[in-house]
């Protein structure tokens, strides 16, 4: 991406998160603008999915994905570019590590030489989930470990076991308050003692407050 302060095309940025930026030098001659056309962020269930696309693209390596929910930015990913490009090309990333709150986003758009130049800042709200709910376990049937996916919509506690067939306590891997959001967590076929338990059906049991949900899952050696 060749940057030319000289011809800077125009920046605008709508209400829906939309901006077109071109950069390059223009007339006969010259190299292709690179625009970046649009980069859009919206909130989808406990993720956030970012889509971009140009309209060109010179000499561009790649687009670093930025993320602030504070005044600090933190590179998250790391996307690779179409290099040179006369067509429009689509790019997307989905950020699965997030909970509720605002969060802002950028693109570092990098060249093959190294310099590089930001997008206009996307900013989008993941909103507390609405119901208390627990997902099925993954992998499921696991070996050695599987995760435990649950949502809790206010603050609360929260108190998470797992049971063998027999309704016998296995372990317990979490125990305090918690505030609304989406949480995952891992266990790894182990007790309260740190021993591997046998292969078999099992029960993780998800409390918030006063309500509890119950899943089976299968650990398979």
């Amino acid at each position: 991406i060749k940057f030319d302060l000289r011809v800077l095309g125009t920046v605008s940025q709508s209400l829906s998160s939309t901006q077109k930026l071109t950069f390059g030098a223009s007339g006969s001659g010259g190299l292709l603008p690179v625009e970046l056309v649009s980069f859009t962020a919206q909130a989808r269930g406990k993720t956030i999915v970012l889509k971009w696309n140009t309209a060109t693209e010179v000499n561009s390596a790649s687009f670093e994905v930025e993320r602030a929910n504070s005044a600090d930015w933190t590179k998250i990913s790391s996307v690779k570019a179409n290099g040179n490009s006369n067509s429009p090309k689509d790019y997307s990333f989905i950020d699965k590590n997030v909970n509720t709150g605002k969060y802002s986003y950028r693109l570092k758009m990098v060249d093959n030489d190294g310099s590089f130049e930001y997008s206009s800042i996307t900013s989008v709200n993941l909103s507390a989930p609405k119901t208390f709910a627990v997902s099925q376990n993954y992998p499921n049937p696991f070996n050695p470990s599987t995760t435990l996916s649950y949502q809790i919509p206010e603050t609360g506690n929260v108190k998470i076991i797992v049971y063998d067939v027999n309704g016998a306590e296995v372990r317990n891997l979490y125990s305090g308050e918690q505030e609304a959001g989406y949480y995952q967590l891992q266990w790894d076929g182990r007790n309260s003692s740190g021993q591997s338990v046998a292969s078999g059906v099992y029960m993780f049991r998800v409390q918030h407050n006063a309500s509890v949900l119950n899943k089976k899952m299968l650990l398979m050696k």
